[in-house]
């Protein structure tokens, strides 16, 4: 059980949060289960003894738990019917520099995981390719890959009208 003060715990909240919820909505496309999954993030976070090296390594881990418990709450039984919050979407157009990047936003949340997971981290959360290579334990050439097909599927989505 990792042993920090209220103050230490808030920082970490305030430093995390956002991410997490992020890579959370991605996943289950709803408020209340994004709400839900930076919860459980962060009482996994806190019940851990992990010791980290680093920040970076810190961050890496939350992101690797956040998308694991994502995808385990969208693979379960209860789990069949997707749900688009318009608070969010609204929130992402307030926040963005117009309509197009709601509609790259929401379908790059429709593509499969393994590319998701590499645009979102590198566009949405600005890191670099080595960082997205390291959070996800994969080679930074298979980011780069992940990239560019995920970027096809987007581009021929969008062309089809789709988005």
């Amino acid at each position: 059980m990792r042993n920090l003060s209220e103050q230490e715990f808030n920082n970490k909240y305030l430093l995390y949060k956002d991410l997490i919820y992020k890579i959370a909505y991605t996943y289950v496309h709803n408020q209340e289960d994004a709400d839900d999954i930076t919860q459980d993030v962060f009482v996994k976070y806190l019940q851990s003894d992990k010791e980290f090296e680093s920040l970076e390594n810190e961050k890496y881990w939350l992101i690797r738990v956040t998308i694991n418990h994502a995808k385990n709450i969208v693979t379960s039984s209860w789990k069949k019917k997707v749900v688009i919050d318009n608070d969010y979407t609204t929130n992402i157009a307030l926040n963005s520099e117009g309509k197009e990047k709601i509609d790259y936003y929401k379908a790059i949340t429709s593509l499969p995981s393994k590319y998701k997971d590499v645009l979102v981290l590198f566009y949405y959360e600005e890191m670099r390719i080595n960082e997205v290579a390291h959070a996800l334990n994969i080679s930074s050439n298979s980011v780069k890959k992940r990239l560019e097909r995920g970027r096809e599927i987007l581009k021929k989505e969008i062309e089809n009208g789709r988005f």
